[in-house]
């Protein structure tokens, strides 16, 4: 396995942890619980994205603007959809 497999293999790890991750906070609270769950799942969810943009989409050898817009995408995004969630 080369270098490149072996990163992409980390990064698929990484992911599927985070989604059973995102899976067992969602699916098992109650109360001000769920609320706190419900942003870390929100919160994972752009983590993931983050990821996945970064790694297979192969922005992070792209140029550095573009690096910076679509991580300003992901902040601003996953930010104005917790607020709008949490005003619910």
């Amino acid at each position: 396995m080369d270098r490149t497999e072996k990163r992409l293999t980390f990064w698929w790890a990484v992911l599927t942890a985070l989604t059973f991750m995102s899976f067992e906070a969602g699916s098992s609270s109650e109360g001000m619980v769920a609320t706190a769950a419900t942003v870390g799942v929100f919160v994972l969810a752009f983590a993931k994205a983050a990821v996945v943009i970064s790694e297979f989409m192969d922005v992070r050898t792209a140029p550095r603007a573009l690096q910076l817009i679509l991580g300003a995408w992901a902040i601003i995004v996953s930010s104005g959809l917790i607020s709008q969630w949490l005003t619910l």
